[in-house]
């Protein structure tokens, strides 16, 4: 990258530093690196299949991705596959307690798997293109964001994939 001393160019730099690190991959916070694969083949299995439909690629949020990391602990720490959250509240809150515009669609996938094993992430997208509704949600033209959140519940009793679709 190319500096100068003129303000307006260290402006210019110092904005696309700025846009470099929002466009970099959300970390998952807290995630173990099996389970930081998991999510980055989980992301590619998803545009892959919305790529073999002519879909644009979903984007990584780093806010929806907190959330899809929070509600993959609450199920695999319960075994529970639910889309409300720990306090009952619809998914859809959950998302806009944490930030996400309510002026945007939303929509989510779960799944989970038993034992300890974050590599059927692949296994993962294959039941939902399988499903209408989940099929619906990943191959969304209202969806341009995602978080994913694939998280193993400490005793390795399952593990659980969370896609948190923005509009």
């Amino acid at each position: 990258m190319r500096t100068s001393r003129h303000p307006r160019h260290r402006a210019t730099v110092r904005w696309l530093c700025l846009a470099a690190a929002l466009a970099a991959p959300a970390a998952a916070p807290g995630a173990t690196p099996a389970e930081r694969s998991a999510q980055d083949v989980l992301l590619g299995r998803v545009n892959a299949a919305r790529a073999t439909h002519h879909l644009a690629p979903l984007r990584r949020s780093a806010l929806l991705t907190r959330s899809a990391r929070g509600q993959g602990g609450f199920v695999a720490r319960t075994g529970r596959l639910q889309h409300e959250s720990a306090d009952g509240s619809p998914f859809s809150e959950r998302l806009y307690r944490a930030g996400f515009s309510r002026r945007r669609a939303v929509g989510e996938n779960l799944g989970i798997v038993g034992g300890c094993d974050p590599r059927a992430a692949g296994e993962i997208v294959r039941m939902w293109l399988r499903s209408a509704e989940h099929r619906r949600a990943l191959l969304s033209r209202t969806y341009h964001v995602v978080g994913i959140g694939v998280v193993a519940a400490a005793d390795c009793a399952n593990t659980a994939f969370v896609a948190d679709f923005g509009g």
